[in-house]
């Protein structure tokens, strides 16, 4: 149920942020949560339903929806499920994977499984912290390398505000979509904006998630990782990682949100059965390989 209403959110919305991050068109498909703290409650529970209904009813704007949720949820599965392989390999009871809808920006809040038994030793939460963003990394780079090739730089051209203006959602660029692009179509010159190709977006979405997910702090995957590599290191990084969260929060305001967020859940690890064991060549090597990953896709102002 979750995953086909995660499906339709994501379709509806999503082209609604598609079009947002676009320079040649404007659009009223954007359900601005702000509404509500502005005191606006009908036009944001209008905009709930008429945003579904129009792309849904709509064979062009539907087609656009598709370019954008279908390559989304294949990364969002593929970095699920490759923790819950990971779980069932070393016979670690899982969830399926829990899709979340959101009837905002991009239509989803991500997806997570949940891990019911104990974790026994440092090389199953390596493998099982470590399967999930290597594995949603490797899925969506064929998106991006498409999405990307079909994308363009277009000028960006002001709107009078006695027509209300206009806002552009700009992406940011990571080292690897900044790098493509540069292979691709050359340097970005000032006055001019990517129009992105809605599988392009795709591929952004599941980059900004591997890099959540890498932060290694808490319970996210980086944390996981760092935690089974050395969990002396791990409380020694902690503070320091979660103090540089609150100073990039000045140049994006979000990254106070998850400050908060790792302030609360990232207090303590929860130790592994046989703590004393340690990781192999190979999972070493597979941890500088997740630590490149998510140098490559970090973004200090996401959007």
């Amino acid at each position: 149920m979750l995953l086909g209403l995660t499906f339709l959110t994501t379709t509806a919305f999503g082209c609604g942020f598609f079009f947002s991050t676009r320079t040649d068109v404007v659009t009223d498909l954007v359900a601005d949560p702000a509404w509500l703290l502005l005191g606006y409650p009908a036009e944001c529970f209008s905009a709930l339903i008429s945003i579904p209904w129009a792309v849904w009813t709509t064979p062009r704007l539907l087609i656009t929806g598709l370019s954008f949720s279908l390559p989304l949820l294949v990364i969002l599965l593929s970095h699920e499920l490759g923790h819950f392989f990971a779980c069932r390999r070393h016979r670690v009871l899982c969830t399926l994977p829990y899709f979340l809808p959101a009837p905002l920006l991009i239509g989803t809040f991500g997806a997570f499984i949940r891990i019911r038994s104990r974790i026994r030793s440092r090389r199953e939460l390596f493998d099982i912290g470590a399967a999930g963003p290597i594995a949603g990394f490797v899925a969506l780079l064929p998106f991006l390398v498409y999405g990307l090739a079909r994308s363009s730089y277009s000028p960006i051209v002001e709107i009078d505000p006695e027509l209300g203006g206009n806002l552009l959602l700009v992406p940011g660029r990571s080292a690897i979509s900044g790098g493509l692009l540069l292979l691709m179509h050359g340097p970005l010159e000032p006055g001019l904006a990517v129009d992105y190709h809605p599988a392009a977006l795709a591929a952004w979405v599941g980059l900004f998630v591997t890099a959540l997910n890498l932060i290694p702090v808490g319970q996210l995957d980086g944390g996981h990782i760092l935690y089974a590599v050395s969990s002396i290191w791990y409380r020694r990084l902690r503070p320091i990682l979660l103090a540089l969260l609150a100073i990039m929060g000045f140049w994006w305001p979000g990254w106070w949100l998850w400050f908060g967020i790792l302030l609360l859940v990232a207090r303590r690890h929860p130790p592994v059965l046989i703590p004393g064991e340690h990781l192999d060549s190979t999972r070493r090597v597979v941890a500088w390989i997740a630590l490149a990953i998510f140098i490559l896709v970090f973004v200090p102002v996401p959007l």
